[in-house]
């Protein structure tokens, strides 16, 4: 009789401590919330309504001023030789002022052939215009000179210029002339000689620089729809 009484308090002592270990873990796994899986009133919303968005668009396109592209060759009607010319003229402007347009005025010293290539000795003058709105106004306007060296191979729809060189910054003309004018030896004369009385006859690659401008903004508006 005594070993079934004490039988039955030691059964009895394990479900009291079954029960209170379940309820533990009960208590444990009800606490634990991932990181990943937190409230959704915890998160902000950075979402942008269709409103919010049209808003912003058109605060942006307020305050932006026009863009004006680089000029190209069939804006302009050029032959192929002067399209390849002006072409590489633009593409060589990387010491001039930040205008909204830039067109360069072309025209030729002189020619001779090297290493079955075609050199043209340059004259370019890069006309800046300030202050364009897209049409034929601006506030100021203002021009950079240089010679230049164009390299020249091909023909017909294979010409191309594979070397265009603006006379060095700052550099002295005895430092370019000779590179540059070849066996051109007169036109070498020119560019040393202190006193340069008379101008060198240049052959017009482009037209005149309104002619030029005015041409770029008639294209520009077809461009833009205007």
């Amino acid at each position: 009789m005594v070993k079934k009484h004490l039988a039955a308090i030691a059964l009895f002592i394990v479900l009291i401590f079954g029960l209170t270990s379940c309820a533990n873990r009960s208590s444990d796994t009800a606490l634990f919330v991932p990181v990943n899986e937190k409230p959704a009133s915890t998160t902000v919303d950075h979402r942008t309504t269709p409103d919010d968005a049209a808003k912003g668009s058109a605060q942006s396109e307020d305050a932006a001023a026009p863009v004006f592209p680089n000029p190209r060759s069939e804006q302009f009607d050029l032959s192929e030789r002067d399209a390849v010319l002006f072409d590489a003229a633009v593409a060589a402007r990387d010491r001039t002022p930040n205008a909204d347009i830039c067109i360069p005025e072309i025209g030729i010293y002189g020619t001779y052939e090297e290493a079955g290539k075609t050199v043209i000795v340059c004259h370019v003058c890069y006309h800046f215009y300030y202050g364009c709105d897209g049409t034929e106004q601006y506030t100021d306007s203002g021009a950079m000179q240089s010679p230049a060296k164009a390299v020249l191979e091909g023909s017909g729809d294979t010409l191309q210029c594979v070397s265009f060189e603006l006379a060095p910054d700052g550099a002295g003309t005895n430092v370019w002339v000779s590179e540059f004018c070849g066996p051109l030896t007169d036109l070498a004369n020119y560019f040393l000689s202190p006193e340069q009385d008379e101008e060198w006859p240049l052959e017009s690659v482009t037209p005149s620089p309104e002619q030029l401008f005015h041409e770029y903004i008639e294209t520009y508006q077809e461009y833009i729809g205007a």
